[in-house]
């Protein structure tokens, strides 16, 4: 009787190291972690300088637009 009153105590402390052992990474799972890290990192930052390049971009064409757009309107007045 006291084997079955032990019985869940004992499975779990084996499920944690059960799980340690069969989800320990290994190098390769390290090394891929790291490089889908920078990654991830390298293109979140690249996607903001593109953001603010496209930004600064499309307010220069507004302001061309907007100029050519006037100085047509005033030749057509005349």
């Amino acid at each position: 009787m006291d084997s079955k009153k032990n019985q869940p105590e004992d499975m779990q402390q084996g499920l944690p190291a059960f799980f340690a052992k069969a989800l320990s990474p290994s190098i390769a799972v390290k090394l891929a972690s790291i490089i889908t890290a920078v990654t991830i990192v390298g293109m979140g930052l690249l996607s903001l300088f593109i953001l603010g390049n496209q930004s600064r971009v499309f307010e220069q064409q507004a302001d061309a637009y907007a100029a050519a757009l006037g100085g047509q309107l005033a030749v057509a007045s005349v």
